[in-house]
């Protein structure tokens, strides 16, 4: 019994000691406050359970005390565990700063020049051995070759993809920068491959030259387009190489069969032939263009109404038109009223018609009666108030009195 109660207090007095060496060594509790809180724990908390208890097994008393002559042991001891362990801390600290040295490194923010410094400085910090700072100075070398080597690698694959340079330009920086001659090649080969236009500029450029239709089948197979779809592309690409001609045909035919009855004959080809022979055959080979039958069905609905609108040119004159043949009619009026029902106006665009063709069918008789007046006047052989009152019967026929003011005016000049 007695020997397990002072087993049992020996062991919770080194888990106490422990733990207050490990607050000491990560800067916790000082070494006095970590000596006070042991001899404490040992006088006030241990001794409260171990003084019972052996007084109990042996019938003597006895108490825990501390030797405080074996303070300062302790203390120089906790010393120097708390000096490593703030130099493993600042280890632990200076590996992630280690990283970011490294990538500012890479990044080519340290010169060269200026990388021993950093190194000797962290090492210093660290109180790192000589055989470690030849480490970061081997790993921080070889992160500043590797990051020009790697910038080096970007050059030549972004200048390649944009045919900045050639294939042996390429090369040839690599090797002056002693990069491996087999990766060298490999990494030119990789991105300084042939170009070929795709298969939408293949079609495209054969809208120009017909001759890239050639090329169709090698642009096929680099795309590695489904089987099922070659044809398709096939005859897409074929009927896009000539449609815009085609279409230019087809919209001339419509133009023509617009103006001219099909029963009269054109030229094509250098013969004579009827005109709805040739539509015939031009229709027949839309299909091969990719008109299919409603398609053409647009066509001859477009070509149908081209034709009513040219039929309705050639029978209904347009209002201005209508306007300058009315002067000839004996009712301008009434013609230019019959007509309305074929013009697209409205009542007040019809008023301004009809009154301008009211007046404008006697304008050049007016015109004459008034240039006769003023010269009967001007040899006297009529009075003013003749003339005056000759001018007034002619404003129903569009003479105001502002007119009559301004003949009699020159009228009297005459005289």
């Amino acid at each position: 019994m007695l020997r397990a109660l002072m087993d049992k207090v020996n062991t919770y007095m080194r888990n106490m000691f422990r733990a207050l060496l490990a607050g000491v060594r990560d800067y916790l509790v000082s070494i006095n406050d970590s000596i006070n809180n042991m001899v404490g724990y040992v006088t006030d908390v241990l001794d409260k359970y171990y003084a019972p208890l052996y007084k109990s097994i042996t019938g003597v008393e006895m108490h825990l005390t501390w030797d405080s002559a074996f303070n300062d042991a302790i203390a120089k001891y906790f010393e120097v565990e708390q000096l490593i362990g703030t130099f493993r801390r600042i280890r632990y600290y200076a590996r992630y700063a280690l990283y970011r040295i490294l990538g500012i490194i890479a990044m080519g923010l340290i010169p060269r020049t200026q990388i021993t410094n950093y190194v000797d400085q962290l090492v210093t910090l660290m109180k790192e051995t000589p055989q470690a700072r030849d480490v970061f100075m081997f790993i921080s070398n070889l992160i500043y070759t590797s990051s020009i080597l790697r910038n080096y690698e970007t050059m030549i694959r972004v200048w390649l993809g944009r045919h900045a340079m050639t294939v042996d330009q390429a090369l040839q920086t690599l090797l002056s920068q002693n990069i491996d001659p087999d990766y060298a090649k490999t990494l030119v080969n990789a991105y300084a491959s042939p170009y070929y236009p795709t298969i939408t500029q293949l079609i495209t450029m054969s809208e120009y030259n017909p001759a890239f239709l050639a090329k169709l089948g090698q642009v096929i197979q680099l795309m590695r387009i489904p089987q099922d779809w070659v044809d398709l592309w096939k005859n897409y690409i074929e009927i896009r190489a000539y449609l815009r001609w085609f279409t230019r045909v087809l919209n001339e035919l419509v133009t023509v069969m617009a103006i001219i009855p099909t029963t009269l004959t054109v030229i094509a080809n250098g013969k004579p032939v009827p005109l709805s022979d040739v539509a015939n055959s031009i229709l027949k080979l839309a299909q091969s263009y990719g008109f299919d039958a409603t398609k053409l069905g647009f066509v001859n609905q477009l070509i149908d109404l081209r034709i009513s609108l040219t039929q309705y040119r050639n029978s209904i004159p347009p209002p201005r038109t209508a306007l300058g043949y009315s002067i000839y009619l004996p009712d301008p009026v009434g013609f230019l009223n019959d007509l309305s029902k074929y013009w697209i106006i409205n009542n007040t665009g019809m008023e301004i018609l009809t009154t301008i063709a009211k007046y404008r069918k006697y304008n050049r008789w007016l015109h004459q009666a008034v240039t006769e007046l003023v010269r009967a006047f001007a040899m006297g052989h009529i009075t003013k108030a003749t003339l005056t009152q000759m001018l007034n019967t002619m404003q129903p026929l569009g003479l105001s009195q502002y007119d009559i003011e301004a003949i009699n005016q020159l009228a009297q000049s005459y005289v």
